[in-house]
Protein backbone atom coordinates (compact mmCIF):
# COMPACT_ATOMS: atom_id res chain seq x y z
CA UNK A 1 0.00 0.00 0.00
CA UNK A 2 1.53 3.38 -0.65
CA UNK A 3 2.26 5.66 1.72
CA UNK A 4 -0.53 7.74 2.65
CA UNK A 5 1.11 11.09 2.54
CA UNK A 6 2.32 11.58 -0.86
CA UNK A 7 -1.38 12.34 -1.88
CA UNK A 8 -4.07 14.39 -0.34
CA UNK A 9 -7.53 13.62 -1.63
CA UNK A 10 -9.67 16.03 -4.14
CA UNK A 11 -13.07 16.26 -5.83
CA UNK A 12 -11.97 15.24 -9.84
CA UNK A 13 -12.38 18.23 -11.94
CA UNK A 14 -13.62 15.55 -14.72
CA UNK A 15 -16.58 14.09 -12.91
CA UNK A 16 -19.54 14.31 -10.96
CA UNK A 17 -22.89 12.83 -10.10
CA UNK A 18 -26.01 15.10 -10.71
CA UNK A 19 -29.46 14.74 -11.99
CA UNK A 20 -29.99 15.81 -15.84
CA UNK A 21 -30.97 19.15 -16.26
CA UNK A 22 -33.15 18.55 -18.79
CA UNK A 23 -36.32 15.84 -18.73
CA UNK A 24 -38.46 14.85 -21.54
CA UNK A 25 -41.42 17.44 -20.78
CA UNK A 26 -44.35 17.20 -22.70
CA UNK A 27 -46.07 21.33 -21.72
CA UNK A 28 -45.27 22.46 -25.17
CA UNK A 29 -46.68 19.46 -27.53
CA UNK A 30 -49.82 20.69 -25.72
CA UNK A 31 -49.76 23.76 -25.35
CA UNK A 32 -47.79 25.47 -28.08
CA UNK A 33 -46.63 29.12 -26.84
CA UNK A 34 -48.65 31.66 -27.77
CA UNK A 35 -46.97 35.15 -26.64
CA UNK A 36 -49.36 37.87 -25.98
CA UNK A 37 -49.22 41.76 -24.62
CA UNK A 38 -51.04 41.61 -21.33
CA UNK A 39 -51.14 39.22 -18.25
CA UNK A 40 -55.25 38.79 -19.18
CA UNK A 41 -57.49 39.43 -21.87
CA UNK A 42 -60.56 37.43 -23.76
CA UNK A 43 -60.25 34.41 -26.41
CA UNK A 44 -63.68 34.61 -28.98
CA UNK A 45 -65.46 31.65 -29.18
CA UNK A 46 -68.05 30.74 -32.06
CA UNK A 47 -71.41 28.69 -31.83
CA UNK A 48 -70.51 25.17 -33.09
CA UNK A 49 -73.93 24.20 -33.06
CA UNK A 50 -74.92 26.94 -34.95
CA UNK A 51 -72.34 26.89 -37.42
CA UNK A 52 -73.10 23.00 -37.68
CA UNK A 53 -76.95 23.30 -37.69
CA UNK A 54 -78.92 21.55 -40.82
CA UNK A 55 -81.42 23.91 -42.01
CA UNK A 56 -83.89 23.35 -44.14
CA UNK A 57 -82.70 25.12 -47.11
CA UNK A 58 -84.69 23.79 -50.41
CA UNK A 59 -85.67 27.13 -52.69
CA UNK A 60 -87.00 24.68 -55.81
CA UNK A 61 -89.92 26.53 -56.78
CA UNK A 62 -89.88 29.62 -54.70
CA UNK A 63 -88.00 31.76 -56.73
CA UNK A 64 -89.50 34.69 -55.59
CA UNK A 65 -88.50 34.22 -52.39
CA UNK A 66 -85.25 34.87 -50.36
CA UNK A 67 -82.95 32.18 -49.03
CA UNK A 68 -83.03 31.56 -45.72
CA UNK A 69 -80.70 33.79 -43.27
CA UNK A 70 -77.71 32.06 -41.79
CA UNK A 71 -76.62 34.08 -38.80
CA UNK A 72 -73.18 34.37 -36.92
CA UNK A 73 -73.95 33.39 -32.94
CA UNK A 74 -70.83 33.75 -30.87
CA UNK A 75 -70.58 32.37 -27.04
CA UNK A 76 -69.19 33.95 -24.13
CA UNK A 77 -65.67 34.65 -24.64
CA UNK A 78 -63.20 32.79 -22.52
CA UNK A 79 -60.39 34.24 -21.23
CA UNK A 80 -56.71 33.81 -20.73
CA UNK A 81 -54.71 34.72 -17.16
CA UNK A 82 -51.02 34.48 -17.05
CA UNK A 83 -49.40 33.98 -13.31
CA UNK A 84 -45.70 34.63 -12.56
CA UNK A 85 -43.82 32.23 -11.73
CA UNK A 86 -40.66 33.12 -10.07
CA UNK A 87 -37.49 31.63 -8.68
CA UNK A 88 -33.73 33.30 -7.52
CA UNK A 89 -30.79 31.99 -6.62
CA UNK A 90 -28.51 34.14 -4.26
CA UNK A 91 -25.30 35.67 -4.49
CA UNK A 92 -23.22 33.81 -1.93
CA UNK A 93 -19.58 35.69 -3.04
CA UNK A 94 -17.36 34.18 -0.67
CA UNK A 95 -18.62 30.64 -1.24
CA UNK A 96 -18.60 31.41 -4.55
CA UNK A 97 -14.95 32.53 -4.71
CA UNK A 98 -14.07 29.90 -2.28
CA UNK A 99 -15.36 26.73 -3.86
CA UNK A 100 -13.29 24.07 -5.73
CA UNK A 101 -12.81 25.14 -9.57
CA UNK A 102 -14.66 21.36 -10.16
CA UNK A 103 -17.90 22.37 -8.83
CA UNK A 104 -18.24 24.64 -11.19
CA UNK A 105 -20.14 26.67 -8.62
CA UNK A 106 -21.49 29.95 -10.87
CA UNK A 107 -22.69 27.86 -13.72
CA UNK A 108 -24.84 25.82 -10.92
CA UNK A 109 -26.47 28.54 -9.60
CA UNK A 110 -28.21 29.17 -12.92
CA UNK A 111 -28.80 25.72 -13.41
CA UNK A 112 -30.41 24.94 -10.74
CA UNK A 113 -32.92 28.04 -10.78
CA UNK A 114 -33.91 27.14 -14.19
CA UNK A 115 -34.43 23.18 -13.40
CA UNK A 116 -36.47 23.95 -10.03
CA UNK A 117 -38.89 26.99 -12.03
CA UNK A 118 -39.17 24.14 -15.39
CA UNK A 119 -39.99 21.55 -12.92
CA UNK A 120 -43.04 23.39 -11.47
CA UNK A 121 -44.16 24.75 -14.99
CA UNK A 122 -44.15 20.73 -16.06
CA UNK A 123 -46.47 20.40 -12.84
CA UNK A 124 -48.66 23.59 -13.18
CA UNK A 125 -49.12 22.33 -17.09
CA UNK A 126 -49.36 18.50 -16.91
CA UNK A 127 -50.82 17.82 -13.30
CA UNK A 128 -52.66 21.33 -12.41
CA UNK A 129 -54.51 21.04 -15.39
CA UNK A 130 -54.13 18.28 -17.81
CA UNK A 131 -54.48 16.31 -15.07
CA UNK A 132 -57.35 18.06 -13.48
CA UNK A 133 -60.56 16.65 -14.29
CA UNK A 134 -62.42 19.58 -13.56
CA UNK A 135 -60.36 21.82 -16.02
CA UNK A 136 -60.96 18.87 -18.56
CA UNK A 137 -64.81 18.10 -17.38
CA UNK A 138 -66.09 16.12 -20.17
CA UNK A 139 -63.12 14.94 -21.43
CA UNK A 140 -62.00 12.93 -18.75
CA UNK A 141 -61.87 9.36 -17.30
CA UNK A 142 -60.68 7.36 -14.61
CA UNK A 143 -60.35 3.82 -15.62
CA UNK A 144 -61.76 1.36 -13.75
CA UNK A 145 -60.17 -1.29 -12.39
CA UNK A 146 -61.61 -3.92 -14.45
CA UNK A 147 -60.48 -1.76 -17.24
CA UNK A 148 -56.87 -1.16 -16.40
CA UNK A 149 -54.03 -1.95 -19.52
CA UNK A 150 -52.29 -3.80 -16.80
CA UNK A 151 -55.31 -6.16 -15.47
CA UNK A 152 -54.28 -8.88 -17.54
CA UNK A 153 -56.71 -11.26 -16.19
CA UNK A 154 -59.31 -9.31 -16.87
CA UNK A 155 -61.85 -9.48 -20.16
CA UNK A 156 -62.59 -6.02 -20.53
CA UNK A 157 -59.05 -4.97 -20.45
CA UNK A 158 -58.84 -3.68 -23.75
CA UNK A 159 -55.98 -0.68 -24.18
CA UNK A 160 -56.07 -0.77 -28.07
CA UNK A 161 -59.63 -0.31 -28.01
CA UNK A 162 -59.74 2.08 -25.48
CA UNK A 163 -57.20 4.45 -26.62
CA UNK A 164 -58.78 3.72 -30.29
CA UNK A 165 -62.19 4.54 -29.26
CA UNK A 166 -60.50 7.77 -27.73
CA UNK A 167 -58.90 8.96 -30.87
CA UNK A 168 -61.83 8.75 -33.06
CA UNK A 169 -63.82 10.56 -30.34
CA UNK A 170 -61.54 13.50 -30.72
CA UNK A 171 -61.84 13.05 -34.49
CA UNK A 172 -65.06 13.33 -34.67
CA UNK A 173 -65.58 16.68 -32.12
CA UNK A 174 -62.59 18.31 -34.52
CA UNK A 175 -64.00 17.91 -37.74
CA UNK A 176 -62.12 15.02 -38.97
CA UNK A 177 -58.84 15.47 -37.72
CA UNK A 178 -57.26 12.64 -35.71
CA UNK A 179 -55.01 13.49 -32.15
CA UNK A 180 -51.77 14.20 -33.23
CA UNK A 181 -49.70 14.85 -29.55
CA UNK A 182 -50.10 11.62 -27.03
CA UNK A 183 -48.18 11.35 -24.13
CA UNK A 184 -47.67 8.67 -21.37
CA UNK A 185 -45.27 7.14 -19.19
CA UNK A 186 -42.99 4.09 -20.31
CA UNK A 187 -44.36 1.83 -17.57
CA UNK A 188 -48.07 2.68 -19.37
CA UNK A 189 -46.82 1.37 -22.63
CA UNK A 190 -44.82 -1.83 -21.32
CA UNK A 191 -48.63 -2.53 -19.71
CA UNK A 192 -50.29 -2.02 -23.23
CA UNK A 193 -47.42 -3.94 -25.01
CA UNK A 194 -47.51 -6.71 -22.61
CA UNK A 195 -52.00 -7.43 -23.13
CA UNK A 196 -52.88 -10.01 -25.24
CA UNK A 197 -55.11 -7.37 -27.39
CA UNK A 198 -52.11 -5.31 -28.62
CA UNK A 199 -49.69 -8.71 -28.91
CA UNK A 200 -52.96 -10.62 -30.85
CA UNK A 201 -53.61 -7.09 -33.42
CA UNK A 202 -49.92 -6.40 -33.96
CA UNK A 203 -48.41 -9.99 -34.12
CA UNK A 204 -48.46 -9.19 -37.82
CA UNK A 205 -47.45 -5.78 -38.21
CA UNK A 206 -44.52 -5.00 -39.95
CA UNK A 207 -42.09 -2.16 -38.40
CA UNK A 208 -40.12 0.33 -40.12
CA UNK A 209 -38.54 2.97 -37.95
CA UNK A 210 -36.22 5.41 -39.33
CA UNK A 211 -34.42 6.30 -36.44
CA UNK A 212 -34.64 3.23 -34.14
CA UNK A 213 -32.33 4.81 -31.74
CA UNK A 214 -34.75 7.46 -30.84
CA UNK A 215 -38.26 5.43 -31.10
CA UNK A 216 -39.48 3.15 -29.01
CA UNK A 217 -40.51 -0.06 -31.32
CA UNK A 218 -43.97 -0.70 -29.47
CA UNK A 219 -44.95 3.43 -29.25
CA UNK A 220 -44.72 2.99 -33.47
CA UNK A 221 -46.92 -0.04 -33.70
CA UNK A 222 -49.41 0.90 -31.02
CA UNK A 223 -49.84 4.33 -32.74
CA UNK A 224 -50.52 2.11 -36.44
CA UNK A 225 -53.23 0.08 -33.85
CA UNK A 226 -55.10 3.33 -32.43
CA UNK A 227 -54.86 5.63 -36.43
CA UNK A 228 -52.25 8.18 -34.80
CA UNK A 229 -49.53 9.44 -37.12
CA UNK A 230 -45.93 8.37 -36.97
CA UNK A 231 -44.00 9.86 -33.88
CA UNK A 232 -47.34 11.41 -32.25
CA UNK A 233 -46.92 9.22 -29.22
CA UNK A 234 -44.18 10.71 -26.56
CA UNK A 235 -43.08 8.97 -23.95
CA UNK A 236 -41.94 10.77 -20.77
CA UNK A 237 -40.95 9.74 -17.74
CA UNK A 238 -39.88 12.92 -16.11
CA UNK A 239 -40.22 13.20 -12.19
CA UNK A 240 -40.73 15.52 -9.41
CA UNK A 241 -39.90 15.11 -5.93
CA UNK A 242 -42.95 15.61 -3.35
CA UNK A 243 -41.26 15.56 -0.59
CA UNK A 244 -40.72 19.29 1.40
CA UNK A 245 -36.55 20.31 2.09
CA UNK A 246 -34.95 17.78 4.53
CA UNK A 247 -37.20 14.96 4.18
CA UNK A 248 -35.96 11.99 2.28
CA UNK A 249 -37.10 11.86 -1.34
CA UNK A 250 -40.44 10.55 -3.16
CA UNK A 251 -40.20 10.91 -6.85
CA UNK A 252 -43.60 10.98 -8.89
CA UNK A 253 -43.87 11.01 -12.64
CA UNK A 254 -45.59 14.30 -13.91
CA UNK A 255 -47.95 11.90 -16.50
CA UNK A 256 -48.16 9.19 -13.59
CA UNK A 257 -50.49 6.59 -14.50
CA UNK A 258 -52.29 9.16 -16.95
CA UNK A 259 -52.55 8.86 -21.26
CA UNK A 260 -53.07 12.20 -22.52
CA UNK A 261 -54.39 12.26 -25.85
CA UNK A 262 -54.82 15.79 -27.92
CA UNK A 263 -55.46 17.91 -31.07
CA UNK A 264 -52.89 20.38 -31.47
CA UNK A 265 -52.49 23.28 -33.85
CA UNK A 266 -50.92 26.32 -33.57
CA UNK A 267 -53.07 29.28 -32.19
CA UNK A 268 -54.64 31.19 -34.57
CA UNK A 269 -57.44 33.27 -36.12
CA UNK A 270 -59.44 30.06 -36.81
CA UNK A 271 -58.35 27.39 -34.54
CA UNK A 272 -60.00 24.39 -33.38
CA UNK A 273 -57.30 23.09 -31.88
CA UNK A 274 -56.47 22.13 -27.89
CA UNK A 275 -55.27 25.28 -26.30
CA UNK A 276 -51.81 26.90 -25.81
CA UNK A 277 -49.73 28.19 -23.49
CA UNK A 278 -50.20 31.91 -23.06
CA UNK A 279 -46.79 33.96 -22.16
CA UNK A 280 -46.56 37.55 -21.63
CA UNK A 281 -44.11 39.41 -23.55
CA UNK A 282 -44.03 42.66 -21.70
CA UNK A 283 -40.65 42.04 -20.63
CA UNK A 284 -38.91 39.39 -22.55
CA UNK A 285 -40.00 36.75 -25.79
CA UNK A 286 -38.30 33.88 -24.22
CA UNK A 287 -40.88 31.48 -22.43
CA UNK A 288 -38.24 31.50 -19.45
CA UNK A 289 -36.66 34.36 -18.55
CA UNK A 290 -33.18 34.40 -16.51
CA UNK A 291 -31.89 37.46 -15.70
CA UNK A 292 -28.86 39.01 -12.84
CA UNK A 293 -30.17 41.03 -10.38
CA UNK A 294 -27.75 43.17 -8.38
CA UNK A 295 -27.04 42.29 -4.77
CA UNK A 296 -26.83 44.61 -2.17
CA UNK A 297 -28.62 43.47 0.93
CA UNK A 298 -27.26 39.92 1.34
CA UNK A 299 -23.99 38.61 2.08
CA UNK A 300 -21.03 40.80 2.99
CA UNK A 301 -19.13 41.02 -0.59
CA UNK A 302 -21.98 42.51 -2.75
CA UNK A 303 -23.09 40.29 -5.73
CA UNK A 304 -25.53 39.27 -8.35
CA UNK A 305 -28.46 36.98 -8.05
CA UNK A 306 -29.60 34.82 -10.63
CA UNK A 307 -33.65 35.26 -10.99
CA UNK A 308 -35.33 33.24 -13.29
CA UNK A 309 -38.96 33.89 -14.14
CA UNK A 310 -41.97 32.82 -16.70
CA UNK A 311 -45.19 34.76 -16.97
CA UNK A 312 -47.37 32.17 -18.54
CA UNK A 313 -51.13 30.50 -18.70
CA UNK A 314 -51.26 26.83 -19.91
CA UNK A 315 -55.06 27.09 -21.53
CA UNK A 316 -57.09 24.23 -23.28
CA UNK A 317 -59.81 26.60 -24.99
CA UNK A 318 -60.96 23.56 -26.54
CA UNK A 319 -61.23 20.87 -23.89
CA UNK A 320 -63.66 18.72 -26.82
CA UNK A 321 -59.80 18.38 -28.66
CA UNK A 322 -58.07 16.15 -26.33
CA UNK A 323 -58.83 13.72 -23.28
CA UNK A 324 -57.37 12.47 -20.56
CA UNK A 325 -57.39 8.82 -19.29
CA UNK A 326 -56.08 8.44 -15.33
CA UNK A 327 -55.39 5.50 -13.69
CA UNK A 328 -54.99 3.70 -17.23
CA UNK A 329 -52.78 1.61 -15.12
CA UNK A 330 -53.14 0.53 -11.51
CA UNK A 331 -50.31 2.92 -9.73
CA UNK A 332 -50.49 0.49 -6.98
CA UNK A 333 -48.86 -2.48 -9.05
CA UNK A 334 -47.33 -0.89 -11.62
CA UNK A 335 -44.58 1.57 -11.81
CA UNK A 336 -42.72 0.39 -8.75
CA UNK A 337 -44.45 3.70 -6.83
CA UNK A 338 -43.42 6.07 -9.31
CA UNK A 339 -46.39 7.06 -11.11
CA UNK A 340 -49.53 8.32 -8.89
Amino acid sequence: MPAPFVHINKRLADLSLRFPEEQVTVRSDFFPRKPVEHLTDLITQWNRANILRLDDLDMSGADEELPGIVPLVLDANQNYSCKIWAARAIAQEITSRNSDASLDYEVERALMVKQRLSTLLEYQAVNKVLRNPAIMAGSFETLALAEQFDNFSSPASLPVSKLSGICLTIKSQTGGNMPNVCSMSSFTLNAIAASEEFKDRSKYTTLVVGDPASSDGRARILESLIGLQAGAIKLTDAVYNTAKAGLPESLKQFIGSSVCIAYVTPPSIRTYGFGAGFAWNGYSTDPMTIIKVPQFTAGIIPGEEIRAFSVVDFKPYNVKAGYTLDQAVNPATTGGGLLD
